[in-house]
């Protein structure tokens, strides 16, 4: 994909829709998260009735380029959106769909306003390309989170426990009974130095080591195998983090939440 080209004060740029929200009769008020500009809020006036301009093109789990015009305050004009890469497909599944829907909220939330990084938007198609090719995976997901986290400057300490520092590269010091990662705080602490808390998850070796392996996966499609044990400890662990990062719940978590009781239910 081609960087943006400025035009008359705006811009077109590459671009995923984060979130889009009903405004009067026919207009949209859009999140996107755009290479040249970061995290944006639009208006997109006539999107709800205009085929030409926009039509079912902005649509989530696509690529697109976002015709950014004038702006007032903190609100652009988005003038139209050409989709460039079509990962709607991904909802046929509803677990890959709900994963990619996490994956967008996450990127919502953990990003600031018109802070531009390119590694982001990259990762969320990667995430679309994921999930297109692999369907949905819990490991894609840890690695996605960890990768997250990294690039907005929030990745947790694995290495070591974050108080004593011990640990070093394995996990014989860490993963003992208490051992716990403290969303907090911001990493692994070993049974001495933990404190209790509501973002403070057990974390065993295995569950340790799956996250390791999901930080040190080079593309999100050479995340770990699924399952096995310490799965569900790391993902309750990295969930605990990533709350207390965002400090209020997250939608597509409880639809997760739902589908897999129902997925249990039947």
């Amino acid at each position: 994909m081609t960087r943006a080209s400025e035009r008359g004060g705006g811009a077109d740029t590459d671009a995923i829709l984060l979130r889009s929200i009903p405004y009067r009769d026919a207009d949209l008020v859009v999140t996107l998260f755009t290479r040249d500009h970061g995290k944006v809020s639009a208006m997109a006036r006539g999107a709800r009735r205009s085929n030409r301009r926009f039509g079912a093109r902005l649509a989530l789990f696509t690529v697109g380029r976002a015709k950014l015009t004038s702006r007032r305050g903190e609100l652009w004009t988005l003038a139209g959106y050409d989709v460039t890469a079509d990962f709607t497909g991904i909802a046929v599944d509803i677990a890959a769909m709900a994963h990619a829907s996490y994956g967008i909220e996450l990127v919502r939330e953990l990003t600031a306003a018109e802070q531009p990084d390119e590694a982001v938007l990259d990762l969320a198609i990667e995430l679309f390309e994921t999930l297109a090719a692999r369907g949905a995976s819990p490991s894609v997901l840890r690695a996605f989170e960890l990768r997250l986290l990294e690039h907005v400057g929030l990745q947790p300490q694995l290495d070591a426990c974050l108080g004593c520092g011990q640990g070093g590269e394995t996990t014989a010091d860490l993963g003992d009974p208490g051992t716990v990662l403290d969303g907090v705080r911001g990493g692994v602490a070993c049974p001495a130095c933990a404190i209790s808390g509501v973002a403070v998850k057990p974390l065993s070796a295995a569950a340790l080591e799956l996250l390791r392996a999901a930080r040190a996966a080079e593309r999100l499609v050479d995340a770990p195998a699924d399952g096995g044990d310490g799965a569900a400890e790391a993902r309750d662990a990295m969930l605990a983090m990533l709350l207390a990062h965002i400090g209020k719940p997250l939608r597509s978590v409880e639809f997760i939440v739902k589908m897999s009781h129902a997925a249990r239910v039947r």
